[in-house]
């Protein structure tokens, strides 16, 4: 439905694309799913997991899906690594639900940059609302 990115223009290219910012994706479900139904959507989520690690050069999981809460909207995190074009990169992904949708944050950076910006895009995440 929607999709909105934030680059850091003095960060890396790959491939013509600057390599460190985030990604917020918005997406309608065919029904309201309520919040005691998230936990039950692991499994389905897993099964997006897969397909973006396969979609991705030499990706591994860093750090395996897990239940998280970003200001009281229930979802999944999980993070990950991948090489593109020599460049080696790290990121994490959240998937957020509530009502008939499903938000996507996804941030990533250089693995060089990672440490110097894994707080402030993780804290950007923080910040995210839904009204």
């Amino acid at each position: 439905m929607l999709d909105v990115a934030f680059a850091d223009k003095n960060g890396p290219k790959v491939g013509g694309i600057y390599a460190n910012g985030m990604q917020i994706s918005v997406y309608k479900l065919v029904r309201e799913v309520k919040p005691a139904e998230v936990p039950k959507l692991k499994k389905e989520v897993s099964n997006v997991v897969k397909q973006i690690m396969a979609s991705l050069p030499g990706a591994k999981i860093d750090q395996s899906l897990e239940g998280l809460t970003v200001n009281g909207v229930p979802g999944f995190g999980f993070g990950y690594s991948y090489v593109q074009d020599d460049m080696k990169l790290k990121g994490v992904s959240f998937f957020l639900f509530k009502g008939q949708y499903e938000y996507q944050l996804t941030a990533q950076a250089a693995s060089k940059d990672w440490e110097t910006l894994k707080g402030k895009l993780e804290a950007a995440f923080q910040t995210f609302t839904i009204k």
